[in-house]
């Protein structure tokens, strides 16, 4: 399957295939009801921790970068920016 993608940042339009995750999307109505709330709920998560993501470089600036890269000792990032919502 192709998907049009638009890139704001060159004003161009280019013609993708789709993820296998977009597929499985796509194809949910195929699903029983309970898989259908469980995609529909990772498909939120996933987009509001992609928009806290974008958010990164608006809401912090480089004095912070430090801090969002803090690590505990077993080498997790430590910042909530990184926890799951």
């Amino acid at each position: 399957m192709k998907k049009k993608v638009y890139d704001v940042a060159t004003g161009k339009t280019e013609i993708l295939d789709w993820t296998a995750e977009e597929i499985a999307s796509h194809h949910i109505g195929y699903a029983s009801i309970a898989e259908k709330n469980t995609a529909y709920k990772l498909e939120k998560i996933k987009n509001l921790r992609l928009q806290k993501l974008r958010d990164i470089p608006a809401d912090y600036d480089s004095s912070k970068y430090d801090e969002l890269l803090n690590r505990d000792t077993d080498g997790n990032l430590t910042h909530s920016v990184w926890s799951k919502p």
